[in-house]
């Protein structure tokens, strides 16, 4: 019998024979994997094989709630990468997960091609609908025109039209990296829809446990900084320290910081109206925002950057404006701000840095593979082997998030060449830490980062597999001992595996033994999320990405020496590589 987190079984639909199935989950497979993206990636293993075609009927998409869910909000989305070719885990945020759950799945199995557009129906049965009158909709519009009182997943015209890089949508939350939009539009499903009212009662135990850790989450000091500014604190400390891309990934610099302050959170934070959170948060880092007389959603650090400096362009109203075309189409806003840095160097295309109307047109042109739009749909390294790798920012195909690599976030890099997806920020993230000196380690130095990376991958893909914001990794990753940080970096660095045991993470391991029933320790925690990092190497192996042989693309390989060699970063990235895969077992 299932633990009483979960709801004992997933749906299986396979779109083209119109079959639905429920199938039990084996109580061994939620010890073994968890949940959400655990148990997202085994299913994908077990269902899809490594070189299946990412828009073929074989692929699969995988939506798995957390095992916290409905406690916490995150769910993930798992398929095959039309963008990457790899595995590709996107998490979100919104109501999806929990409704799923409440509607009595703990997640979905999706195969096969609908014979029209369609979308899926959960409630007290489930169903495959008439989408037709949705066909080529905005997200938004979407939403209206589906039934009442379900909470909905949805693709927009960037989705239908197969975009490398479409996102999906949740209550205005999105699965954006990778392209999975495109896989939910290869099945020919514009959405699903789910609704219940299955009640999980978690025990008073848990109940107590989760109040307590959601105190203590909301009232951390960096939280405070979240909820007055959202992830948009962080724009201004981009030109300050360096680190957000402008035009087409050159380093910002304090001489940017008055440009940059006129997109900063805190100029944003001036326009706020309204909340757009994840619901039951107690953080609220999600806003809406009144720009000329427009209420929108307030944008991301990595959507203002893409979109703003990136395409050299600091108008908050445009940042706005793109950032909410981007969100209505079903485009990830930072593979999309990337294609267009990348195609304005090659001065191949008829756009410039700076604000103009063409990057408009552009941005629709791309969702509706319109003109020259077509071919920047296919992502930057598609466009890369026709119009040259000079300017290509990706790892593995997904282009670069919005830390720029450089000897100082050393650590950060190896989580861009790591992650099985690519280049993403949600992987092992120590930029932020490493800039400041919060992170036990040196600028420039390679020792003990291996390490961090494989212990923080593993926490995070626990996290995903509960359906625990990233953020609370504040308040819940502590450290036992303080101590100065030229001691601590030197424990770090020459006792590493001693100096790991040393970070407390039982917060994570203490709610899921409670919500399962089953004890948990710091050990089998981290087990489990290793295995789950080896099962995405596996799979991307098999599809056959030389993961060893990752780099950086030439231009940003320069910055990791200092003296602007790219062939000793080309070395050093090999050494950190070659650590972090015998750490992993590999």
């Amino acid at each position: 019998m299932a633990a009483k987190c979960y709801a004992g079984k997933v749906l299986y639909v396979d779109l083209s024979s119109k079959e639905l199935i429920d199938i039990p989950v084996d109580d061994k497979a939620y010890e073994k994997f968890v949940g959400g993206k655990g148990l997202a990636t085994k299913l994908l293993c077990d269902y899809v094989s490594p070189k299946a075609d990412p828009l073929s009927e074989e692929n699969a998409l995988i939506v798995m709630s957390g095992a916290l869910n409905p406690y916490m909000p995150k769910f993930t989305v798992t398929s095959k990468s039309p963008l990457t070719n790899t595995i590709c885990t996107s998490n979100c945020g919104g109501s999806f997960g929990s409704m799923l759950k409440r509607a009595g799945y703990d997640g979905i199995i999706i195969q096969g091609k609908a014979d029209s557009l369609s979308y899926l129906k959960i409630d007290k049965s489930v169903s495959i609908e008439d989408a037709s009158s949705l066909e080529q909709m905005l997200i938004s519009e979407a939403v209206k025109e589906l039934p009442d009182g379900y909470s909905k997943l949805v693709i927009g015209p960037a989705g239908e039209n197969l975009v490398s890089f479409a996102s999906i949508s949740s209550d205005g939350r999105f699965a954006g990296r990778g392209g999975l939009g495109a896989v939910l539009g290869s099945k020919n499903l514009k959405a699903i829809i789910a609704k219940g009212d299955k009640d999980y009662d978690f025990g008073d135990d848990f109940e107590e446990f989760y109040i307590k850790c959601s105190k203590e989450w909301s009232q951390h000091a960096r939280i405070q900084s979240l909820k007055a500014y959202g992830t948009a604190n962080l724009v201004l400390p981009g030109a300050l320290l360096g680190y957000t891309p402008v035009e087409n990934y050159k380093k910002a610099s304090p001489d940017d910081v008055e440009n940059f302050e006129k997109i900063s959170g805190e100029e944003f934070a001036k326009h706020v109206v309204g909340n757009a959170s994840c619901k039951k948060c107690p953080v609220g880092c999600g806003k809406t925002v009144n720009i000329s007389g427009k209420v929108v959603k307030r944008p991301e650090y990595e959507s203002i950057a893409f979109l703003g400096p990136n395409l050299g362009n600091y108008d908050k109203e445009v940042v706005a404006k793109l950032n909410e075309l981007c969100d209505e189409l079903g485009l990830d806003t930072i593979s999309t701000g990337a294609v267009l840095g990348y195609a304005i160097a090659t001065k191949v295309f008829p756009l410039t840095f700076g604000y103009n109307k063409n990057l408009e047109y552009a941005v629709e042109n791309i969702a509706y593979k319109k003109g020259y739009g077509k071919e920047l749909a296919q992502g930057v390294k598609k466009l890369s082997e026709r119009y040259g790798k000079k300017h290509a920012m990706h790892v593995k195909g997904l282009e670069i998030a919005a830390y720029v690599p450089d000897s100082r976030i050393l650590g950060q890099v190896l989580g861009y060449l790591t992650n099985p997806r690519g280049a993403c920020h949600l992987n092992a993230p120590t930029a932020a830490d490493e800039l400041t000196l919060f992170a036990p380690l040196e600028p420039g130095d390679v020792k003990g980062k291996p390490e961090l990376i494989a212990f923080l991958e593993s926490v995070d893909n626990m996290m995903d597999s509960m359906g625990v914001c990233r953020f609370t990794a504040y308040a819940f990753i502590k450290k036992k001992f303080k101590m100065p940080h030229k001691a601590e970096s030197r424990i770090f660095r020459n006792l590493p595996a001693a100096a790991l045991m040393s970070i407390d993470v039982s917060t994570y391991y203490d709610l899921l033994s409670n919500a399962t029933g089953k004890k948990y320790g710091k050990k089998s925690f981290l087990e489990i999320g290793k295995h789950v990092a080896n099962m995405e190497h596996s799979f991307n192996r098999k599809a056959g990405h030389k993961i060893e042989e990752e780099s950086l693309p030439e231009e940003l390989l320069k910055n990791l020496t200092g003296d602007g060699d790219a062939e000793k970063g080309r070395e050093l990235l090999k050494g950190m590589l070659s650590k972090y895969f015998e750490l992993m077992g590999k």
